[in-house]
């Protein structure tokens, strides 16, 4: 169940033909999160909680900030479930299908709008963030309509990943969900979407006029070409990328899979260049095909982290369903991969994050409603939340690691609407151990968290 991406595509389109217009609809609940899909957390110890509105019950989504000093260790215990309503300081109704937020050095807050192809942005103001009609603790904000920073020219944006933040400057990039619309390549070829770039460069500038640069760009430039036999004509065409990550220095790294053949025979890469060539007319790229390694052509989530002049960088896939890692060293002014290894893993791994000590690798697996951790050098397993039982929650699709501590993450469950809390360890064969949860879980009859 990959929830944010074909299927949420799919879910969305049936809803908005199915339901009633969203001015009908009511505000999101106010005091918890309805589909919870993404996790930031703020350097004053706050946790955001994007909740995504999958179903389109409500006329929007939710930005919901908690207070991480109120969550002491006596509010969590898994028999006894915090409600959630004493951390709550404020809440901001957002566009639904909102996700991927990141913060820049002010605080303010960035994220996606699926729905409306759209970056939003809230302001911190003192504590807290300001839209349209501003928040104060405790308060609810309907952000929809003043938050609106940037109309996205793509549809379906889905990454967003902080390149650069300065004073005067904050650097992105907005990574775009192409799939293609015809199983017939010529027609895929002549698609509208052969011409909308699957990686979107932005500079938005802070101060003077605040103007936005933007610059956008094609993987199929980016991956080596492949041509038909007895002809020119290059069938590489529609790119999907899999996942974007800067790396600590200056390089960015993105899986890409692409039709190669008439027949779209599909292959996958890893690409990384320089965060430098952002802002050029075009990006030079090397490529590294890792389609045999995969043995599918389905990258679910990406992660790395640097140790000295080597870069460790992993992939989850399903269908198969593995976790892949690839070491890449610095090679004069490259990088040049030095090792791979693949492991099996559970259905659905939607998301991964690397502890704060870079020792161990979560993974939140959506299908079985699993959260279980891999030693992040040798990927040996290294613990699962349910040993010998049930699921602690049901539809994992986020982790975060808390950054003021290298001990505690916490999962969205989309599902039950809530957030799970764990402790981590970075030695041993049972490395997580839930402490409880934040929101009770929605009943099975009511997913989402109503």
């Amino acid at each position: 169940m990959k929830i944010t991406k074909i299927c949420l595509l799919l879910n969305l389109i049936f809803f908005l033909a199915a339901c009633p217009s969203p001015l009908d609809l009511e505000n999101p609940p106010a005091d918890r999160p309805y589909y919870p899909a993404s996790l930031a957390q703020t350097a004053d110890n706050k946790l955001l909680i994007i909740s995504y509105n999958q179903d389109q019950r409500y006329n929007g989504g939710s930005l919901i900030s908690l207070n991480l000093k109120d969550l002491t260790p006596d509010k969590l215990n898994p028999k006894v479930f915090t409600s959630g309503t004493g951390l709550i300081d404020s809440v901001f109704f957002i566009p639904s299908l909102s996700m991927a937020p990141t913060l820049d050095s002010a605080g303010n807050l960035l994220l996606l709008s699926r729905s409306k192809s759209q970056l939003l942005k809230l302001d911190k103001v003192g504590d807290f963030w300001s839209c349209n009609s501003g928040a104060t603790a405790g308060n609810v904000a309907d952000c929809r309509t003043g938050s609106i920073f940037e109309q996205l020219p793509y549809g379906d944006p889905y990454y967003l990943v902080q390149v650069e933040d300065s004073t005067n400057q904050t650097k992105l990039l907005v990574g775009y969900l192409k799939d293609p619309t015809s199983e017939k390549i010529d027609e895929i070829v002549d698609s509208p979407l052969k011409d909308v770039g699957e990686i979107q460069f932005l500079t938005l500038e802070k101060t003077g006029d605040k103007k936005t640069v933007s610059k956008s760009y094609f993987l199929d430039d980016m991956l080596p070409k492949i041509e038909k036999e007895n002809e020119s004509k290059i069938f590489r065409k529609i790119t999907r990328l899999g996942g974007m990550k800067i790396l600590e220095g200056k390089w960015v790294i993105l899986a890409a899979t692409a039709p190669v053949n008439s027949n779209l025979k599909k292959e996958s890469f890893l690409v990384w260049f320089k965060k430098d060539a952002l802002g050029k007319d075009s990006l030079e790229a090397n490529s590294f095909n890792i389609t045999e390694l995969l043995q599918t052509h389905s990258v679910e989530a990406i992660e790395a982290f640097t140790d000295g002049n080597i870069y460790h960088v992993y992939l989850t896939t399903s269908r198969p369903s593995r976790l892949i890692k690839i070491d890449m060293q610095v090679n004069v002014d490259n990088l040049k991969p030095l090792f791979q290894k693949s492991v099996p893993i559970c259905d659905g791994p939607i998301d991964m994050k690397i502890s704060i000590t870079n020792k161990t690798l979560l993974l939140a697996c959506s299908k079985n409603s699993e959260i279980i951790a891999f030693d992040s050098q040798t990927l040996e397993l290294s613990g699962k939340d349910n040993l010998g039982g049930k699921p602690f929650g049901q539809g994992p699709v986020s982790i975060l690691f808390d950054n003021s501590t290298s001990s505690r993450a916490y999962v969205a469950y989309s599902v039950d609407g809530s957030i799970g809390v764990f402790d981590v360890v970075d030695e041993g064969s049972n490395r997580i151990k839930p402490m409880g949860s934040i929101f009770q879980a929605a009943p099975a009859n009511h997913p989402g968290g109503i």
